[in-house]
């Protein structure tokens, strides 16, 4: 009855049972992280994902652990490889949180670079939005105009990048 006392209790016994199983590492990384301990979500995540390296949801976390902790460039190759695999490009939460990982660990020309091969996939709205306030950042205002405006041919009701394109 002990185990099934919380959600914790059932996941750490689940590691004792099952040391080999990343579930349980997983499900105790995912709940640190939400309350807020970077240093044992990072190693519980990072233990599950090296455990099975396929498991998406564990890559995800892990790169979100590693930002929250403001490892961003570990975030950034970590959610950047995660972009190899085509319908992860539509979740524009995901994109979002590398673009912004890569111009807090390399730049805003790095947001450019990293930006550019996503501008012709699912994440060109989010990828647009990036290029252009990181043209805005290095002081090319005509260039970030560019970058939104060739975003909203793509996505014409996108209000982020309506908010931002000068009329």
């Amino acid at each position: 009855a002990v185990t099934w006392t919380s959600h914790r209790a059932l996941w750490r016994r689940l590691i004792e049972v099952e040391p080999a199983e990343h579930l349980g590492y997983k499900l105790l990384g995912m709940d640190a992280r939400a309350r807020g301990n970077h240093h044992e979500a990072i190693a519980l995540l990072g233990r599950a994902r090296m455990m099975d390296p396929s498991d998406r949801q564990i890559r995800f976390e892990y790169g979100q652990a590693l930002y929250d902790a403001g490892r961003f460039s570990e975030a950034a190759d970590v959610l950047g490889a995660m972009l190899r695999d085509e319908d992860v490009l539509t979740e524009p939460g995901l994109v979002r949180l590398y673009l912004d990982a890569v111009g807090r660990s390399r730049g805003a020309r790095a947001v450019v670079d990293a930006a550019r091969p996503l501008l012709t996939t699912g994440a060109a709205a989010t990828a647009a939005l990036y290029t252009g306030l990181a043209l805005e950042q290095l002081g090319d205002r005509a260039g970030a105009d560019v970058a939104y405006r060739d975003g909203l041919r793509r996505h014409p009701s996108d209000s982020a990048l309506l908010a931002r394109v000068r009329h």
